[in-house]
């Protein structure tokens, strides 16, 4: 498997896949630019000529979250938890706002299972604020952006440890 920036020159070996393999498969590789294009290349072995395969072209919009981290660090049973931040997007361009992007509060307990507590939409500026009660103890809350799986990537906020006593 190889990539490029402009689909034209600079190609990259990034990794390999099985030859010879007698069905469909499945294969994983780390790209440096999510913006870029690949193409299956086989090397001239013996008699037969190097092939390469169409070029395809993709293009993703990197997302982060900035800000992300809840108002207190301590809490009473049953207070809110808040927890605010911007949703950003870069396309080929400068970074700019996500608007209406789904922003979900995770909350995972020092023991047990974690849980989504509560979701909501960035504004127009790409701002959100989301809060929920916290009910369960102590443990760790953090944001995410989950993003349109063909066009955005995961973005999420930092996990911060919120004390309930």
């Amino acid at each position: 498997m190889q990539q490029s920036a402009n689909g034209t020159s600079g190609w990259s070996t990034i990794g390999t896949v099985p030859a010879g393999y007698p069905g469909e498969f499945q294969v994983q590789f780390d790209v440096t630019d999510p913006h870029g294009c690949w193409r299956l290349y086989s090397p001239a072995v013996g008699a037969f000529q190097a092939g390469y395969s169409n070029v395809v072209h993709c293009f993703r919009f990197a997302t982060r979250i900035t800000g992300g981290r809840p108002a207190s660090t301590t809490v009473h049973p049953g207070q809110w938890v808040t927890v605010s931040g911007s949703l950003w997007q870069q396309g080929l361009g400068p970074w700019s706002a996500l608007s209406g992007g789904t922003v979900v509060l995770v909350f995972q307990p020092a023991k047990g299972t974690g849980a989504i507590m509560a979701h909501t939409a960035t504004d127009a500026h790409g701002h959100f604020t989301v809060s929920a009660r916290a009910w369960d103890g102590s443990g760790s809350w953090s944001v995410f952006y989950q993003g349109s799986p063909r066009w955005d990537v995961m973005a999420d906020g930092p996990s911060v440890y919120v004390r309930v006593g």
